[in-house]
């Protein structure tokens, strides 16, 4: 039997507010694997928006689909949080706010996604 798959683009990454005034290096991770981007990473800070293009071939189930946003450091990548959604029978365009790893810590992202 052949397995279904669904689609999942992922299209535009927020900053809302960034952790470090000029800037945090950011990386995308799914599966243990970086996704995005091409190079080491992208710097955004406070009210940066940057196109990702990044699509993703899912395998259908009803779990969440976890997206993982880090960040580039000297000795150790910091892990900022997690985007969680569940793609499986929706269609358009949403958006997810970053559920941070620390409540304490300041900086906010959004990511928006389309099916």
């Amino acid at each position: 039997m052949l397995e279904k798959k669904t689609k999942c683009a992922l299209k535009l990454l927020k900053c809302h507010l960034s952790s470090e005034s000029d800037g945090d290096e950011i990386y995308l991770k799914h599966e243990n694997k970086k996704i995005w981007p091409d190079v080491r990473y992208k710097v955004f800070k406070s009210r940066d928006e940057i196109k990702l293009n990044v699509d993703l071939d899912l395998k259908d189930n009803k779990g969440p689909v976890i997206i993982e946003l880090w960040e580039k450091d000297l000795f150790k990548d910091d892990f900022l949080g997690t985007f969680q959604f569940v793609p499986f029978g929706s269609i358009g365009e949403f958006m997810v706010d970053l559920k941070k790893r620390n409540m304490s810590d300041v900086q906010r992202y959004s990511l928006i996604w389309k099916t």
